[in-house]
């Protein structure tokens, strides 16, 4: 039996909105709830402030809103396919997978 324990913490910041959006519409999801969370995830903007000097305002076009509950369940979705071609158990949870199985040598 061996395990492996895959961390997503920091990639709750680097999933590419419109794979997640591609995603969404393969699973089924119908045109309105896709549009609506384009809407929601593409209407942010940031910029870095240091002392008085400011950045320009860049569009977000990565990641999922940490601390919220579609966020977690869009970052679900996003990875639901990772253990395509694998023979184990997964047990996938918001922010870690566990990868159980016996692996032959």
């Amino acid at each position: 039996m061996h395990v492996i324990c895959l961390g997503f913490c920091k990639a709750f910041e680097t999933v590419p909105h419109n794979s997640l959006l591609s995603k969404l519409e393969r699973a089924g999801f119908d045109g309105w709830t896709v549009w609506w969370l384009r809407n929601w995830l593409e209407s942010g903007s940031q910029r870095v402030v240091i002392s008085s000097l400011k950045s320009k305002w860049t569009l977000v076009t990565r990641g999922v809103p940490q601390g919220s509950i579609p966020g977690l369940v869009l970052f679900n979705i996003f990875i639901n396919d990772t253990h395509n071609e694998m023979e184990c158990t997964l047990s996938k949870f918001a922010d870690d997978t566990n990868l159980r199985g016996a692996v032959d040598t």
